[in-house]
């Protein structure tokens, strides 16, 4: 990849951090309100936005692009739970290493960073292609302890 193409790559990632919201407040304006009461961005809503996605795409649903905006605002809505829930954090995308399993994929972690960067569009395909429930959850609350661990002990 070019240095202008990973300008061009960051200056997109930038625009589209700028429009979380709006992309997750046009998403829920589709929904009934039980349904939209269940995404409150508290960490339990992780598992309630995983069952969402199971029960309403299959595996070859993820490359179809009439489902690539509500794909991306439900993800959108779990990175924006890490960082409501995270004590300190920063999305990031990786644009350097083409072999990182998060390579241009957007990510969020602690700052400063502890352990790997989270990005659901890594985990989507196993969870869709699985009907799991509770990964995201469980990668909240690893990302958590270790935040915990490593920053208790400072004090």
């Amino acid at each position: 990849m070019t240095q202008e193409e990973k300008n061009e790559k960051l200056e997109n990632f930038n625009s589209w951090i700028q429009t979380i919201e709006e992309r997750i407040l046009d998403w829920k304006q589709t929904l009934n309100q039980e349904t939209k009461n269940q995404f409150d961005y508290s960490v339990q809503s992780l598992d309630k936005i995983e069952s969402y996605l199971t029960s309403k795409y299959e595996l070859e649903d993820l490359s179809n692009q009439e489902n690539k905006i509500e794909i991306d605002a439900c993800l959108s809505y779990v990175l924006d739970v890490f960082r409501r829930n995270l004590p300190t954090n920063e999305f990031l995308i990786e644009l350097e290493d083409e072999k990182n399993v998060l390579f241009n994929r957007p990510a969020v972690n602690t700052k400063p960073k502890v352990g790997m960067d989270f990005s659901p569009y890594y985990f989507l395909p196993s969870i869709i292609n699985l009907k799991r429930v509770g990964d995201f959850r469980k990668q909240f609350e690893i990302k958590m302890r270790k935040y915990s661990e490593e920053y208790s002990n400072e004090k």
